[in-house]
């Protein structure tokens, strides 16, 4: 994150701490990282396409591909005004735009987001599917075939039980209550079978019961699962050509 995202856990924001972007652009270049996307512009009443411009430098100093944003505006037509302005901006500094859908913001499917992505008017805007909100947003496998080429920009694994929690409590799933990708019942291995083409994936499984665990640790943890996820995946999809 280089913004604080409406509503989640206060961080250190990178975006304008010249200081903490040159140790973060220090680290990467001693891991050989590469910066798929930073995260989260949410446009709301109060954040709109003027206070854009921190994080869009931030995506730009970290060589990041993308900038993820959720309209969370719940006057949707004015926060899709905002969404294109900012789409603009990205367009003048050749940077990808992923916006995000979700049940609990005004956008709230795969259709509805591919709609507002491509009438942005922008090549390089696109979405970011989410595997947990794609699956409580009643989102199929097969949704996914039909996306035009280049409008998916990368993919967040996560995972979850299949019943889907009552409303008031999808936010709280979300941001506290994910499982590592195949700990959980979500159609995983057909999202992935679904997805057009060689498609980035991220991994967003932020979870409660590792958040005591120093930061290191719950870096090993989740590296370990996924690896072993799509291990067991790599041997589905050979199985299955």
């Amino acid at each position: 994150r280089v913004i604080p995202a409406a509503g989640a856990p206060a961080r250190t924001p990178l975006a304008g701490d010249d200081d903490l972007t040159a140790r973060v652009k220090k680290a990467l270049a001693l891991s050989g990282l590469s910066v798929l996307q930073v995260n989260s512009f949410w446009i709301t009443p109060e954040r709109t396409a003027v206070h854009f411009a921190p994080v869009l430098d931030a995506a730009l100093e970290l060589g990041a591909e993308n900038v993820l944003v959720v309209i969370a505006d719940p006057d949707l037509a004015r926060g899709t005004d905002h969404f294109d302005a900012c789409c603009a901006a990205a367009e003048a500094a050749s940077i990808g735009m992923a916006l995000e859908f979700h049940s609990y913001s005004p956008v709230r499917s795969l259709a509805q987001a591919l709609r507002i992505v491509e009438e942005s008017g922008y090549e390089g805007a696109g979405l970011v599917v989410d595997t947990l909100h794609f699956d409580r947003t009643g989102g199929q496998p097969g949704d996914l075939a039909g996306l035009p080429e280049g409008r998916l920009r990368f993919v967040q694994l996560a995972d979850a039980p299949a019943t889907r929690p009552a409303p008031q409590d999808l936010r709280r799933e979300a941001r506290t209550g994910r499982l590592y990708p195949g700990e959980g019942q979500l159609p995983l291995f057909a999202i992935l079978d679904a997805l057009p083409g060689a498609i980035p994936l991220d991994l967003e499984a932020p979870s409660a019961h590792v958040a005591h665990l120093p930061v290191q640790e719950q870096a090993r943890l989740a590296g370990e699962a996924t690896r072993r996820f799509l291990a067991r995946y790599a041997e589905h999809a050979s199985a299955t050509r």
